[in-house]
């Protein structure tokens, strides 16, 4: 009796263990949340994240492959406010994260660390952030 208690242990943990080949979450579920702005370039100067400067990026997930973005940010005279960043379409990219695009533009990386860079180039600067997860 003994055995076969021991046998349909063996059993039962076997099966109920989580299958390594288990799909990972969808792109999007990875890829949502709030980070917090570490590192600002534009044309290539670091623009330091201090005297009450500050960025923070919110995804939310809308499809599978997609999140909508907003980007939340304080300058150092005080001044606040948010942008819509709209619709970001996600591609994985294996154990190299995932590609964020708007439209066929490729315009940031997020990788699985969970750190967000974002490039775009407005008024004819290109401007960086680098985010983490918070």
């Amino acid at each position: 009796m003994k055995k076969i208690i021991l046998l349909l242990t063996l059993v039962a943990f076997t099966f109920s263990c989580k299958d390594k080949n288990d799909p990972e979450p969808e792109l999007s579920s990875r890829v949502q949340g709030t980070y917090k702005a570490t590192k600002l370039r534009i044309d290539g100067t670091n623009v330091p994240l201090t005297e009450g400067r500050s960025i923070t990026l919110v995804l939310s997930k809308t499809t599978a492959n997609e999140v909508n973005g907003v980007m939340k940010y304080t300058t150092a005279d005080g001044d606040s406010g948010a942008d819509d960043l709209g619709d970001v379409t996600l591609k994985d990219k294996g154990e190299n994260g995932i590609d964020l695009f708007d439209g066929s533009e490729k315009v940031g990386h997020w990788s699985k660390d969970n750190i967000l860079t974002v490039t775009v180039i407005d008024e004819g600067s290109e401007i960086e952030i680098i985010a983490s997860k918070k």
